[in-house]
């Protein structure tokens, strides 16, 4: 695939939001330990501080089980509602996600017409508003496409569903793959929100009796991302509206941007940063897109020292124990990816 190609496939719908979106409402599902109220303190603040004309807007935090009254304190000093909410399924821990798309009749949520559903572990670096529409569903397509083209058609078959036209673009790779989207960040309407519920539980139990009745199809490696398996599913099978978003909606620090889609980088809106963080909550310097993130993650750390009290001594790069554990894993990630489309390859000549 050339880079024309792979930035012809990353833009397949309108850039500009088709409707004005005057009211969001943003949210994430986190767990009631330190590490996890760390990120979604960092997540909140960066919402009031970079969330241009939705930075007020109201955020509800949804703790699962129970909340710690320090975090909630601290929750509600930036004005955000916190929400104690249940375990969502057994088996699959990242469901607990789902719990934001129950937000449709929550106080917070009169007058919003679209949900900002995000993972605790971005960061919110600029106005959302360019990409906002109460039409559809915004997702970014996925770094990396998680399955080789066999495995997907196998799913699909498994399902009873036809494999969908290979009509987006991995940004890291830049090669074709089925929809299949980072389900860190995801934009609703709020009326499609109790729809797109009930299509994403169901579709989690479909993933997981998949893995049970079909073993072959989806290795044990990368059954992992069950919640993204069943968003992608969700969203085919039900038939809604999808808007895929630039890389720049859900850019994640960790791994570079295939060539072809850079200019989408050139300002920063939502960061998926993972684990590039020190033990103080104060973001490291991304060693990829740093020419355009890291002033603002710099701005991001002034604001957090300020706000509570900490000592900040500017942007560092993450320790190169952290930065040659990334490229091991990466590289043991590619080797495996290798080899399992070797031998389907064998499997196909094999009969």
């Amino acid at each position: 695939m050339d880079d024309k190609d792979a930035e012809r496939g990353a833009t397949t719908d309108d850039p500009t939001a088709d409707t004005t979106v005057d009211r969001v409402l943003w949210s994430c599902v986190t767990e009631d330990r330190p590490d996890w109220h760390d990120r979604v303190t960092n997540l909140v603040l960066s919402i009031r501080m970079f969330g241009g004309a939705h930075a007020e807007d109201p955020v509800v935090v949804n703790v699962v089980g129970s909340c710690d009254p320090d975090f909630r304190a601290v929750m509600e000093g930036m004005d955000a509602d916190v929400r104690i909410v249940e375990r969502v399924h057994p088996e699959c821990v990242y469901a607990n996600k789902l719990r934001m798309l129950e937000l449709a009749g929550h106080q917070r949520a009169a007058g919003a017409e679209v949900l900002m559903a995000l993972d605790c572990d971005v960061l919110v670096l600029g106005d959302p508003s360019p990409r906002l529409t109460a039409s559809a569903v915004c997702v970014k397509p996925a770094d990396v496409d998680a399955l080789p083209e066999a495995r997907w058609q196998a799913m699909y078959e498994a399902l009873g569903m036809p494999l969908p036209a290979r009509s987006y673009v991995a940004t890291t790779t830049g090669t074709p793959m089925v929809p299949y989207f980072n389900s860190g960040v995801v934009l609703v309407p709020m009326s499609y929100a109790p729809r797109l519920l009930d299509s994403w539980l169901g579709m989690i139990d479909t993933v997981l009796d998949l893995y049970r009745t079909h073993p072959d199809v989806v290795p044990a490696r990368k059954r992992f991302y069950v919640d993204q398996y069943a968003l992608a599913l969700a969203l085919e099978s039900d038939g809604m509206g999808v808007r895929p978003l630039p890389v720049t909606y859900n850019l994640p620090l960790n791994l570079p941007t295939h060539r072809a889609l850079r200019s989408q980088v050139l300002d920063p809106v939502i960061v998926h940063y993972h684990k590039n963080r020190d033990a103080d909550g104060f973001m490291y310097a991304s060693p990829v897109s740093g020419e355009v993130v890291n002033p603002r993650l710099d701005a991001f750390n002034r604001e957090r020292a300020r706000r509570f009290g900490q000592r900040y001594e500017g942007l560092q790069l993450p320790p190169p124990r952290k930065l040659l554990r990334r490229r091991a894993v990466r590289y043991r990630t590619a080797a495996l990816d290798l080899l399992d489309r070797a031998r389907i390859a064998v499997d196909a000549r094999t009969g």
